[in-house]
């Protein structure tokens, strides 16, 4: 498989073969550093969006005026999710507003909301775990798609060749049968 090999039974094909895997073995080795970069990217960078979403928003406690309603609607289309109307005081005023709530609220109970610096409800501040996951899930799936496509360029390069082997093999062959079948007669 060594392409640059001396053995003069080497075919042409041989050779490429033999470079074609060489370099698929590179690609795939250097595959994991670069995976790793981009992970650490996409770290970074999801670190920084959720810094930035999250920068401003303070939570309030609001007290759930009702219990939830039956059938929640958003935009006119029911979400699913259970919602009720809260109240809560902001700036020595009462603000009212629905929103989601857990399931087992009712009338009364206490719940944290968090609000958006321009002080409507906003969605509560995410974890810096979702930033880990998200680096590890794209410097794998880099690395996976990576390792993929070369295996995949190297398997039907094999095919290929092989398949023109396989019709040198069979012109040769039927050069011999007919030039044995010749001397017969």
């Amino acid at each position: 498989m060594a392409p640059w090999g001396r053995n003069p039974l080497m075919r042409g094909s041989d050779r490429f073969e033999g470079s074609i895997c060489l370099l698929t073995v590179l690609v795939m080795v250097a595959a994991i550093p670069i995976s790793l970069l981009i992970a650490c990217a996409t770290h970074s960078s999801a670190v920084a969006r959720i810094r930035l979403d999250d920068a401003g928003k303070v939570p309030v406690t609001a007290t759930v005026i009702t219990a939830p309603l039956k059938e929640p609607v958003v935009a006119g289309v029911p979400s699913g999710r259970p919602q009720a109307p809260v109240r809560w005081n902001q700036r020595d005023r009462l603000v009212q507003t629905l929103t989601e709530v857990p399931a087992t609220a009712k009338a009364g109970d206490r719940i944290t909301l968090w609000l958006a610096p321009d002080g409507h409800p906003a969605a509560p501040p995410q974890q810096l775990d979702a930033a880990v996951i998200a680096g590890i899930g794209t410097g794998f799936a880099t690395l996976l798609g990576v390792w993929f496509g070369a295996g995949v360029l190297y398997v039907l390069t094999g095919l290929v060749l092989s398949r023109r082997r396989s019709i040198g093999w069979a012109r040769e062959w039927s050069q011999i049968s007919g030039a044995v079948r010749h001397r017969r007669q």
